[in-house]
């Protein structure tokens, strides 16, 4: 318009919606308001609804009908519902509502229809002015079919359609493929219907297009390309399909209600109760309905019965109802109800009549002011012209004068006897055509069908039986004609036709073309005009018409017309009625008869009584058994209506060979036997035919379902587990180690039953040992695992039975044997038959003599019991134990190497180990103790007097008296004993002069001496000892006669009797042992002063060799330990005597019984002393005696000991400067004091460098002597050890030589150069130390190897092995053998870069990391790698565990968690439980992306963090967990994209927090969520809401217990993670973090449950 016309000005938006609009909706209303006003009766309806910005409104719309029986419809107003939607306030709006529009009316209500919603029904009640409340029937219908769609099985049934049908809608590809497969079907290319949750008549389409397109959409899934993308997709079952399509038809009815109420132009409320009851006919159960259909139909007759029940709107319908004139029979009710309604409506009609009489009496009154009074009266009335002439002919008919109530029930009786009009045709056009007839009625309906009355027609006519001049001039006034014109008399109607035939017969064949016309009879009329015959009618019926047509001469005649074919099998003849009507007033008519009867023609097929069987059977069936007696009806006549069987042409001969059909009974039968586990399932086609022309077959479908019967016995195979070391494997044996851990997986049963249900259902049960039991694996599988440790040695083999049986009755059952080997391990060390063997022998036996032999046992097979023996190193007396005995390693036999001296020897310890050959080998030790036995082997040695060549000089003085002791023989014997018994006599004595004691040796004189006569006197005294046989030792003793007095100290012999003698021998006893105590006490003294500081390098030496170095003093014998390499030292005979001035003593030996502690005194020269001393040890000669040793048990006594101190008594202690006495220092020490020889002045002075050479010296000498004597293997051994210290400790090692203070050094073997003697002692006593520095050397080796072993301690499987405790704090895993499963898992597949790790160390390092959250370079230090390799494993290891043990993290199947569902939730919510979600935060470190730190940061923790959506199961189980969410995201939003919902399946109940709203998402998978209830403005909950919250809060505080398990197992998790562990992977939509999240949660359900406990 701008463009045509510049000047034209284009109106704004603002003039429209200020202007136009407004002035248009006034005069609107106007208009609508005047029509309401026109209108007696108005109907409501009301509706709210919210729209899409959630705004509520209210409607309200008026109908009524208009003068020409029209309905009209108008939308009063549409207002905002501001307030709570309660009854008072729709109340309010509504009675608003009806006063603005000005609908009252008086004396009647306004009736609304609205929905069942409880407050918009109330509000109509409260409301004045409304009423009655119609319930909206689409409403109605739409609550029953939810109803039933709402069952168990149908949700389970829709649900898996919604699956289907949503992936076809997702899929651009299987939606392609799915129109191909319709193309190629032959089926209609239509889409698949998805349901809206709103609308059940959605879910009706989707099913029923779900049934059409059911085969395409199988052949579309099971398309090779489309498995990979269909995972848990299901198609419906059989059964399930059976179950759809009966749906089907029970909604069918109720889809078509729904369809009719929403197309109908007005739907009236008459029309209520007739569907009703037709629905409740259509949901009368049978016996072929399944029990899912018989509950469907029960819930929607329930519901249906439950509605419209208040009495004043039964009544209200019924009048309705019977006001409609397509439903005013009522069939449905009884006759005495049908009469009572029509009662009812009479006495209605009577109340308007009565009250339209009030209103139009009430109306004339005020119209025409107030009514005469009784004396005045009305003007007569003149009479018409018309009266005048006629008034003496004709005479007035009065007004009837029936009372009103029989009038209006005569009507009604009428309007009831006439029958009902089509349900197709429209009543208001009906009302609109017969309201003349029923002019009462049409008001009371005018008031429940919102109908309006009009005026009557009126017409004026003439009669030709009228006389001339009656009233014509009245007619022509009223007419306005004129009386002089013509008149024409017209033909009045004084014949009725008439037809030739009153009956006539006519033969039509039921394949006669529509649209045949066949003539007619003519009937015949003598009247003309308008009079004559004007129509020709025919009784209705549906197939026939007429077609009136008129001939030349004007006759009109009929044709019979086919308008609809012709069905003889519905109806084998028709009579029809043709009337022929003439134009008169009244008109009148003739009726014929004619008869049609219907030939018959082959054009049905025979029908089965159904379309689908479904038969079960047996499979153990015999041949012969009755199927099916099929009965298929043809209602043709003749052969067209005989009918014969037989199978379908595409039915296969596999089918053929398993069933026939007989011909003409069409009885199904067996033809050869079923086997359920080969086929479960037949499905075929049988046709029936007839034997007319050109038959056309029929097909019913077929469906055998063979029955199982327990026909089958279950089936087991057992595998052993691949992660049990296994040695060989037969059909029937297994071999496995005997170290297994308790709870280890031995091997794997699976059984199977080839049947189905109870008779495929197994019980597994494990005979045979205790050691071994079962345990279930999941549903058919089961595991054998270990009971408690394995001994092969107690039990080699164990023979198990395995019986599994199913639940068929009679049950079957199948029995295997199962045997199992223990391989052997080296777990058992070799046993001696006692730890200590005691073994006596004589001495001086034979060298290589046999000893002994000892035997051990060890129960193990193979080389692990293989017994080799080996003599321990040890050291007697300063040698190996090697040089004394050898050792046959494979018998253990113990022989003699050389003789051995009971007076060197007495007894030895032998170390016998006994070692097995298993890898690594055990060993078992025993110890010998050989005891050397005595032989009398040393004659007596003389000790005193000195003897030259057996001959010794004794001075005798002259003037000795008789009885005078001269001298006293002292002698001893080597050997023990009686063989050290000795006894003297006197062998030869020429001049009987002397005797002697034959038990002490004193000689004395018998007689005094004759100093003419004897001058020089002999005798010969022989000592013998008392062993077998004697030896005795004899020598001369020659007297020589001195002048001079008696010794003052000589005692004189003589004889006492017994009793004197008795009386002496205790002060003899007595004063022999104080004198020998004291003379002990003395030389140990001295001997200990001068010798100690000698033989204290040697002393350190033996404290540091070990107890190789040491044999421990016997009591018996203190001499033993004392000595070592060479016993005695060989030193000159002096030639000088030293008689005098000496005390010689008895024993050299001081034994303490209490503490083991032995002196053995070996006397030395004392320095400036010219004393010799002789051998103490018979038959060695003259030897100088030792330096003296002390012993306490196996150490050293120092002179500090508390027991013992080696300092004397006089002045002679030099302690001041080193405070150590002298005789711990050497002499040529610069702080050494000669304590000893004071008094002498032969003292050499000393000094200091002399002695630091010195020292050198003796230290050098020492080294070489070690290296010289020590053998070769230990030298180079040694040599090894010094190559091989390390720098920092052989520098260590020198510095200490180095620096050693001189009175250590000075304690080492002392050199002398300027005395041989002493250099020849000293390097005997060096060869004696150095075996024990080659020890020292040895274990310094061993100790440096165990430190460097220490350093390298490796974490693998020896650390963990058999010490679970370590396991669970390193890993977390329960115990050694699940860790070792594990790894077995994982081992092929861990990478093999690192070479300083092993497989093993590559877990434990991993599950380390997890579960420590250890710093990286501290695990870098345990495992002795860099940071890089630590970073490396870890990431490597976590990617290998996330791909192996994500699985252990699945979703389980409904039948497993409702099989072992805990009580709780039983209690709680039934089995419907399915899962309890949860969200928890895991921190991160800060981005310095501001994106990512936007998207990271919760609002609820106020950290940067990722979010994870749990799952687990009621039993405990961690099922579900998401990837990682931004911490900003909601929780709603994860639980929507994480895939959880696409898991539930219909009926799924969730457990959740009050965060998760999700109930649209989840009720969109038929599921439901439950929440702890809100108070939301309420004070408090109701008692339900607290009961479920708390039975809520108690069961859903299990994922809070898991996920407080997974964070305290694996801490790493509970720290704050750091950026690279959050980003991607590339070319992987995933990150670091979750695969550690995914494989702790993995790892933690290997761990008990938290929820149900073992």
């Amino acid at each position: 318009m701008k463009v045509l016309e510049p000047r034209y000005n284009i109106p704004s938006r603002r003039h429209f919606g200020t202007t136009v609009i407004p002035k248009l909706y006034d005069e609107t209303r106007g208009e609508i308001v005047k029509e309401l006003s026109d209108t007696a009766h108005v109907a409501l309806t009301t509706d709210g609804w919210t729209s899409r910005a959630t705004e509520s409104f209210l409607t309200v719309t008026a109908h009524f009908i208009t003068s020409k029986w029209e309905m009209r419809s108008c939308v009063l107003q549409t207002r905002p519902i501001y307030e709570s939607h309660t009854s008072e306030h729709l109340s309010e709006m509504l009675t608003d509502a009806v006063a603005e529009w000005k609908l009252e009316r008086a004396n009647s209500t306004i009736p609304v229809t609205t929905d069942n919603a409880k407050n918009i029904v109330n509000a109509i009640n409260l409301a004045a002015g409304l009423g009655p409340q119609i319930g909206c029937f689409a409403h109605t219908v739409n609550l029953a079919a939810k109803s039933a769609i709402s069952l168990n099985q149908v949700s389970r049934l829709l649900g898996k359609v919604r699956k289907v049908v949503s992936f076809f809608h997702r899929s651009t590809t299987a939606a392609h493929a799915l129109k191909t497969k319709q193309d190629m079907l032959e089926l209609p290319v239509h889409k698949l219907i998805h349901d809206v949750t709103t609308r059940w008549n959605s879910t009706y389409d989707m099913l029923e297009r779900y049934v059409e397109q059911q085969a395409a959409i199988y052949s579309a899934l099971m398309d090779k390309d489309m498995k990979k993308k269909v995972k848990d997709i299901a198609l419906l079952t059989e059964s399930e399909t059976k179950l759809a399509e009966d749906l089907i038809n029970i909604l069918k009815p109720l889809k078509n209600v729904i369809t009719l109420m929403s197309t109908e132009t007005s739907p009236s409320v008459s029309m209520i109760i007739p569907l009703q009851k037709m629905i409740l006919k259509s949901m009368t159960s049978s016996a072929e309905d399944s029990t899912t259909i018989k509950e469907a139909k029960a819930a929607i007759t329930k519901d249906l019965k439950g509605r419209y029940n208040d009495p004043g709107v039964q009544d209200y319908l019924h009048r309705a109802t019977a006001l409609d004139p397509r439903f005013k029979s009522l069939p449905y009710l009884e006759e005495a109800c049908v009469q009572k309604i029509y009662d009812d409506l009479t006495t209605d009609i009577v109340d308007i009549e009565k009250q339209g009489q009030c209103s139009e009496a009430q109306a004339a009154s005020s119209s025409s002011g107030a009514e005469p009074g009784p004396s005045e009266t009305s003007p007569p009335q003149k009479k018409s012209a018309m009266a005048m002439v006629f008034a003496d002919f004709f005479t007035t008919e009065e007004r009837s004068t029936k009372p009103l109530s029989d009038i209006i029930h005569e009507e009604v009786t009428s309007y009831k006897a006439t029958g009902c009009i089509s349900v197709d045709e429209d009543p208001l056009v009906w009302w609109k055509n017969n309201e003349h007839k029923y002019p009462h009625i049409a008001k009371l309906a005018q008031r429940n069908l919102a109908v309006q009355a009009v005026g009557m027609i009126m017409t004026y006519q003439t009669y030709e039986e009228d006389a001339l001049f009656t009233v014509i001039g009245n007619l022509a006034k009223d007419m306005s004609l004129n009386p002089s014109d013509d008149v024409e008399v017209k033909d009045i109607n004084d014949h009725a036709p008439e037809f030739s035939r009153k009956e006539s017969t006519l033969e039509i064949s039921e394949n006669t073309a529509v649209g045949t016309r066949i003539s007619l009879d003519v009937a015949m009329d003598e009247d003309v005009g308008s009079n004559y015959i004007q129509s020709y009618q025919i009784s209705v019926n549906s197939h026939f018409t007429i077609d009136v047509l008129s001939r030349a001469d004007g006759v009109k005649y009929a044709e019979l017309v086919l308008m609809k074919e012709l069905d003889r099998e519905t109806h084998v003849s028709y009579v029809l009625e043709l009337v022929a009507i003439d134009g008169g007033n009244p008109s009148r008519s003739s009726t014929t008869k004619i008869n049609v009867k219907v030939k018959d023609f082959n054009d049905n097929s025979p029908v089965f009584d159904r379309n689908n069987f479904s038969v079960d059977i047996l499979e153990d069936s015999p041949v012969g058994f009755l199927l099916l007696d099929l009965n298929a009806v043809d209602p043709d006549d003749g052969l067209n209506g005989e009918v014969v069987y037989g199978f379908g042409n595409q039915v296969p001969s596999e089918i053929r060979q398993q069933f026939s059909v007989d011909q003409k009974s069409g009885q199904l039968t067996l033809k050869s036997l079923i086997d359920f586990e080969s086929k479960k399932t037949y499905e075929f086609d049988i046709q029936a035919s007839d034997l007319g022309p050109n038959p056309s077959p029929s097909i019913c479908k077929v469906v055998v379902h063979v029955q199982d019967v327990n026909d089958n016995a279950p089936e087991i195979t057992i595998t052993p587990l691949h992660y049990i070391t296994i040695a060989s494997v037969t059909a029937e044996i297994v071999y496995i180690t005997e170290d297994v851990a308790k709870e280890s997986f031995v091997a794997l049963i699976s059984t199977a039953d080839r049947d189905s249900g109870a008779n495929g259902q197994i019980n597994c049960a494990l005979y045979g040992h205790n050691n071994f039991k079962l345990q279930q694996a999941y549903e058919d599988s089961f595991m054998i695992v270990t009971t408690s440790p394995l001994d092969r040695e107690t039990i080699a083999e164990y023979n198990l039975t395995v019986v599994a049986e199913d639940l068929g009755s009679p049950p079957l059952r199948t029995i295997k044997q199962y045997t199992i080997r223990l391989s052997d391990e080296n777990d058992n060390a070799p046993v001696f038959s006692k730890p200590v063997f005691e073994v006596s022998l004589v001495e001086n036996n034979a060298p290589g003599a046999y000893i002994t032999t000892v035997v051990a046992r060890d129960p193990d097979l193979g080389e692990n019991g293989k017994i080799s023996y080996k003599l321990l190193d040890t050291y007697i007396i300063g040698s190996p134990v090697s040089t004394f005995v050898s050792l046959d390693p494979a018998t253990g036999s113990l022989y003699w190497i050389k003789s051995f001296n009971y007076e060197v020897l007495k007894q030895l310890q032998l170390h016998i180990q006994a070692s097995d050959g298993g890898s690594p080998p055990l060993q078992g030790s025993a110890i010998i103790n050989l005891k050397i036995v005595d032989q009398n082997d040393n004659a007596p040695s003389i000790t005193q007097p000195a003897l030259s060549n057996s001959s010794s000089e004794v001075l005798l003085p002259k003037n000795a008296p008789s009885g005078y002791v001269i001298t006293r023989i002292h002698a001893r014997d080597a050997d023990e004993g009686v063989n050290a018994e000795l006894s003297f006599r006197i062998s030869e004595d020429v001049t009987s002069m002397f005797s002697i004691n034959g038990a002490t040796g004193e000689i004395f004189l018998n007689r005094e001496l004759n100093y003419d006569v004897y001058e020089n006197l002999r005798i010969t005294v022989s000592v013998s000892d008392n062993g077998r046989p004697s030896l005795t030792t004899v020598i001369t003793i020659d007297f020589k006669i001195i002048a001079g007095s008696l010794p003052s100290d000589r005692n004189i012999f003589r004889h006492r009797t017994d009793e004197e003698i008795r009386e002496g021998d205790h002060s003899l006893v007595i004063i022999v042992v104080l004198a020998g105590s004291c003379t002990l006490l003395l030389l140990a003294i001295i001997l200990i002063a001068t010798s100690c500081n000698k033989l204290k390098v040697n002393n350190r030496g033996d404290s540091h060799s070990g107890n190789e170095d040491r044999v421990k003093a016997d009591h018996n014998d203190p001499l033993i330990p004392i000595h070592s390499g060479i016993v005695f030292d060989i030193q000159p005979y002096s030639k000088k005597p030293t008689f005098s001035g000496f005390i010689k003593t008895d024993s050299d030996i001081s034994c303490s019984s209490e503490d083991g502690t032995c002196v053995f005194d070996l006397k030395d020269k004392s320095r400036g002393v010219n004393s010799e001393d002789y051998s103490t040890l018979p038959g060695y000669g003259k030897d100088a005696l030792r330096l003296t040793k002390i012993w306490k048990g196996t150490s050293t006594i120092s002179a500090r000991d508390p027991q013992f101190s080696g300092k004397d008594s006089g002045n002679g202690d030099s302690d001041f400067n080193d405070s150590k006495p002298a005789y711990e220092m050497l002499e040529c020490h610069p702080d050494w004091v000669p304590s000893l020889h004071l008094g002498h002045t032969e003292v050499k002075t000393t000094h200091t460098q002399r002695f630091n050479r010195r020292t050198k010296r003796q230290q050098a000498a020492q080294r070489s002597q070690v290296d010289d004597a020590a053998p070769p293997d230990e030298a180079a051994q040694r040599s090894q050890v010094d190559d091989a210290a390390p720098p920092d400790e052989a520098a260590q090692r020198s510095q200490v030589d180095d620096a050693a203070p001189p009175d250590e050094a000075a304690q080492s073997s002392q050199v002398d150069d300027t005395a041989p003697e002493d250099n020849n002692r000293e390097q005997q006593e060096c060869s004696f130390c150095s075996h024990r520095c080659a020890e020292i050397n040895r274990l310094l080796k061993e100790n440096r190897i165990l430190k460097k072993e220490l350093s390298q301690k490796k974490m693998d499987e020896h650390f963990f092995k058999d010490d679970d405790v370590k396991v669970k704090y390193y890993t977390g895993l329960t115990c050694f053998a699940v860790l070792m499963g594990v790894l077995q898992q994982l081992l092929p597949c861990l990478p093999q870069t690192v070479r300083k790790l092993s497989p093993f160390q590559m877990l434990v390092l991993t599950l380390m990391r997890l579960r420590l959250n250890l710093p990286i370079q501290h695990i870098a230090h345990i495992f002795c790698i860099d940071r890089k390799t630590v970073s490396t494993t870890f990431r490597d290891t976590i990617a290998t565990m996330f791909t192996h043990l994500s699985p252990l993290v699945h979703w389980p199947e409904r039948h497993c968690l409702q099989g072992s569902m805990p009580h709780q939730f039983v209690e709680a919510f039934g089995n419907r439980v399915s899962v309890i979600v949860d969200c928890f935060e895991i921190n991160i470190e800060r981005a310095s992306n501001l994106k990512a730190r936007a998207q990271t940061f919760s609002h609820y923790k106020h950290r940067h963090t990722l979010k994870y959506l749990i799952g687990i199961t009621p039993q405990g189980a961690i099922s579900f967990i998401s990837k990682g969410w931004g911490g900003r995201v909601s929780d709603k939003h994860v639980t929507e994209n994480s895939g959880l919902l696409n898991k539930l399946l219909p009926g799924d109940l969730v457990l959740a927090d009050r965060g998760f709203d999700i109930r649209d998402s989840v009720g969109f998978m038929c599921a439901e969520v439950k929440v702890p209830a809100f108070t939301r403005g309420r004070c408090q909950l109701d008692a339900k809401d607290v009961e479920e919250t708390r039975q809520i809060a108690h069961l859903r505080v299990h994922v809070e217990r898991v996920i407080g398990c997974v964070r305290n197992k694996y801490t790493i998790l509970s720290e704050t993670i750091p950026v690279s562990m959050v980003l991607p992977y590339e070319d992987e939509d995933i990150i670091f973090l979750d695969k550690i999240v995914s494989v702790c949660c993995a790892l933690t359900n290997m761990c008990p449950s938290v929820v149900m406990k073992p």
